[in-house]
């Protein structure tokens, strides 16, 4: 199986799952609902649910495209997040839900500078990073923080929520693995 039917097979088994609840904590922040961006956007439940929360424009990105949502107000654009074109202070929220940490640390530091001159001042940020104790870890193509480097990331940046989990569960394939996750909400304040 190579690494689109993977991914395609996640899409799969996580289309039916509940919006994030990080993703609908983040909205309770939001000023504006103008535009989001939907990172790494999957099965595309975070950007129906978005649309349903009356945002004028949702796009959403992502290496593989799973279906299409008919509404004029939803734009897919499929790319990795390093070649896609982040525009300036463009969206009011970015969600992220478990989709940076996939990202090459090569142009992690790169791209997360793009994303966030992406959000308006005042825009809102909701998404995980993984860190150094995850038992993906040890994947190269994967980019995982410690405490201290997510802190230094997010300088200049008001905190809402930083949190950090350590521990055993599931997958949505069913898989069990060690999570050692920072969920983050952010917003821009310059």
């Amino acid at each position: 199986m190579n690494v689109n039917e993977d991914w395609i097979k996640y899409h799969q088994l996580t289309k039916n799952r509940a919006p994030s609840p990080l993703l609908k904590e983040a909205l309770n922040f939001v000023k504006d609902k103008n535009s989001a961006l939907d990172l790494g956007a999957g099965a595309l439940v975070d950007s129906k649910f978005l649309l349903s929360t009356g945002f004028k424009k949702v796009t959403a990105v992502d290496f593989v495209s799973f279906e299409a949502i008919n509404d004029l107000r939803f734009i897919f654009i499929k790319s990795s997040f390093n070649d896609y074109d982040f525009p300036d202070r463009k969206f009011d929220l970015i969600n992220a839900n478990f989709a940076l940490p996939f990202n090459d640390p090569k142009n992690f530091d790169s791209v997360w500078e793009k994303m966030i001159n992406s959000l308006v001042v005042g825009g809102i940020f909701s998404g995980q990073l993984l860190g150094v104790n995850d038992s993906w870890a040890s994947n190269l193509s994967m980019t995982f923080h410690t405490k201290d480097q997510i802190e230094k990331l997010i300088e200049g940046v008001e905190i809402i929520k930083l949190e950090e989990i350590d521990r055993d569960g599931s997958m949505a394939v069913g898989d069990t693995k060690h999570w050692h996750i920072f969920p983050l909400i952010l917003r821009k304040i310059r």
